[in-house]
């Protein structure tokens, strides 16, 4: 495989003294590396291996490059509760910007874990903007794949980044792929595939992510109540709603495709949208594929939705729901297409039904 850059060479870590077999750790090498390249950053190459390392500080201008995602392995050892790549700034006055991750399988696994633990964040970003992940698998994490969060007195954000292209596998039921937690905003998370996993995505008090072109296979978690996809919010914040969510295929859920709940009263979460998914749960799991609580102003629309011909429940389901319309939806084997409690000018028109027994109850 030939690596092109425009301008300087990467920085390859095996110059620093890494030599990625799997047995040595590997963490004093590839952080002098990765410090080498100073304020004005740069390209740390990976080429093919196993580095074993423990958290790796990630300053801004900084790209990890991997010879590819398949062959090239960072994984997380020694530091349980700590992150594998440490992306945060500290504050309004340090934040870190212009960071990217690609072609990297980054991993977590007990096996290497000292405190025979399994807990670890792969890639954490508090205090960050204009980030991206691209082409990464990232795989046997226990607590959160990617953590974007942190808000200040000054009203700092993690936002801006770019999650694309990425594979999430053998998480645990728990886990959450990708969480977004007190205000992060100006998220795009596209073309992932997550697989047999709990939570895959959550934004929580966040604003303005945008989800589109993801595959979810076999994902969601009834045990531990976690929905595929979970938008959740604060009554008192405008900013914790206007998620994007459309063209994701969102198959074979185990629990709850798509819940955007919002914990206090109607009008709190602000003009969300969902459209044209493909949403299917596996027959035996009675949950309902969209869920929405205490939304305000927002579209369901051209979506292909099915609860399986077992489940006796709503396909959309609003709850202290205002202004919410769904249309043009086409809705598969269920009870009910739709059905509302304590909702306020909601309305449904143009929508498809097959097998479903009753169109509208509220």
């Amino acid at each position: 495989m030939t690596i092109v850059y425009s301008g300087d060479q990467p920085c390859n870590v095996k110059n620093f003294g890494a030599v990625g077999n799997g047995y040595a750790e590997d963490t004093n090498a590839i952080q002098n590396a990765i410090n080498s390249l100073g304020s004005e950053g740069g390209v740390v190459y990976f080429p093919q291996g196993i580095y074993l390392t423990d958290t790796l500080y990630i300053p801004s201008n900084v790209t990890l490059f991997g010879y590819d995602k398949e062959s090239t392995t960072l994984q997380l050892v020694n530091y349980p509760s700590g992150a594998l790549l440490e992306c945060s700034g500290t504050s309004s006055s340090d934040v870190h910007e212009n960071i990217r991750v690609e072609n990297l399988s980054l991993k977590h696994d007990v096996y290497y874990n000292k405190q025979n633990e399994q807990k670890g964040i792969l890639i954490r970003g508090y205090f960050t903007r204009y980030c991206s992940v691209y082409n990464c698998i990232l795989y046997g994490c226990s607590v959160y794949g990617i953590l974007l969060s942190q808000i200040d007195a000054n009203n700092t954000y993690a936002r801006s980044w770019v999650i694309s292209g990425n594979r999430f596998t053998n998480f645990t039921p728990t886990s959450k792929g990708i969480f977004l937690y007190d205000q992060a905003e100006y998220v795009m998370i596209k073309e992932n595939t997550f697989e047999e996993m709990g939570q895959a995505i959550q934004s929580d008090n966040s604003a303005n992510c945008e989800i589109h072109d993801n595959t979810f296979l076999q994902c969601g978690d009834k045990a531990s109540a976690s929905p595929v996809i979970n938008i959740s919010g604060n009554s008192g914040s405008i900013n914790s709603g206007k998620a994007l969510i459309h063209d994701n295929q969102i198959n074979h859920s185990k629990y709850m495709p798509l819940r955007i709940y919002q914990g206090g009263s109607r009008n709190s979460q602000y003009g969300s949208i969902v459209h044209h998914n493909f949403i299917l749960i596996d027959e035996g799991f009675s949950n309902n594929p969209v869920a929405i609580y205490g939304m305000c102003g927002g579209i369901i629309q051209d979506n292909h939705i099915s609860s399986g011909s077992a489940n006796k429940v709503p396909c959309i389901y609003l709850s202290d729901a205002g202004n919410v319309t769904a249309s043009d939806n086409n809705i598969h084997d269920n009870i009910f297409s739709w059905a509302g409690i304590n909702t306020n000018n909601c309305s449904g028109s143009n929508n498809m039904h097959d097998n479903s027994v009753v169109q509208y109850e509220q």
